[in-house]
């Protein structure tokens, strides 16, 4: 197969995409220079989009722009350049939506939306296909998982202390303080408190009560993980954003929907399982059943895939997945 003529690209940075609700997400766009409809790739983020490490880690725009894809990585609302307040998991059901359709309603978009990205990245994108966007045509989630009580935030019933502690210090509430509209001297106190969980988190770990934690006292700091603690159970709070209920319903006819594998969790492959039991032979023709790409390495989820329910097998395809049937109308 020959190789793709490469073309220039444009980047516009900070687009703004504004939801439902009036707030305003910023974007930026990595597209091909000559003008025309392209199929989208939309990666949401709360890690900063511009952080090659982070938020580029899975796949550099450049490439898939200069291909003849249009690129939109967005931070999600509440971080770094959007605005409002950070709720992790329950605000991407909504944005998700949104931003898929503004994406298919731009002048260089041909109106079929993909989305791709690891870890929170991919949460977004189980999160968002939950609203069912009438344009969002594949998702590519990668190390993540679709249940975010048990497995992400709670084990068993038994809050996963090292994880969540380390994420909303260092990953979240730090970014926002700095950021944040706080006075410089309440500021650097509050630093200096996340700080110290940052280098050394073992007098956190031993800390009682969990919620009261001096670092995160403040009330404009990490709410989210108090709200995490204040929801011990599976309830409403958790089942708003549980997933595996809601799969099955987000799987449109005519869609493709591609889960990397190379993750150990349980929870993790839950999530993949769930889906290569629903999956369908990978076809190019006019059917109009849903199909799944499935990653190469199954191996990590042997165990939970023999103790699965003895649903028939499905052929998959192998993880060198590309956006081609985003292409065409």
């Amino acid at each position: 197969m020959p190789a793709p003529t490469l073309m220039d690209i444009r980047v516009e940075r900070n687009v703004a995409v504004p939801m439902r609700d009036g707030t305003v997400l910023r974007a930026d766009v990595f597209r091909p220079e000559p003008e025309g409809r392209y199929p989208v790739l939309l990666s949401r983020t709360p890690y900063d989009k511009t952080s090659n490490g982070v938020s580029y880690g899975w796949m550099q725009p450049i490439r898939p722009a200069s291909e003849g894809y249009v690129v939109v990585v967005q931070d999600v609302r509440g971080r770094f350049a959007s605005e409002g307040t950070f709720k992790p998991f329950h605000q991407e059901i909504a944005d998700g939506f949104d931003t898929v359709e503004w994406a298919a309603r731009q002048p260089w978009s041909n109106g079929r939306v993909g989305m791709y990205g690891l870890s929170y990245l991919g949460a977004t994108q189980w999160l968002a296909a939950a609203s069912q966007p009438p344009n969002l045509q594949a998702i590519f989630p990668g190390v993540t998982a679709s249940d975010y009580y048990d497995g992400w935030t709670y084990q068993g019933g038994a809050f996963i202390l090292g994880f969540n502690l380390m994420w909303a210090h260092t990953a979240f509430a730090l970014p926002e303080v700095m950021r944040g509209d706080i006075p410089d001297s309440e500021k650097q106190e509050i630093l200096r408190g996340i700080y110290g969980v940052a280098f050394n988190h073992w007098p956190a770990l031993k800390h009682l009560p969990l919620a009261e934690l001096a670092s995160i006292a403040d009330p404009r700091v990490a709410t989210y993980y108090k709200d995490w603690l204040a929801h011990p159970t599976r309830d409403d709070f958790w089942e708003a954003v549980n997933m595996k209920r809601t799969i099955r319903a987000s799987i449109r006819p005519r869609s493709t929907w591609a889960v990397g594998m190379t993750f150990s969790s349980a929870a993790h492959c839950e999530t993949s399982l769930a889906c290569v039991r629903m999956a369908r032979p990978i076809s190019r023709g006019t059917d109009s059943a849903s199909s799944l790409a499935r990653g190469p390495t199954a191996r990590h989820c042997r165990r939970a895939r023999e103790t699965a329910s003895s649903a028939p097998p499905r052929r998959c395809c192998s993880m060198s997945f590309t956006y081609a049937g985003l292409t065409t109308g």
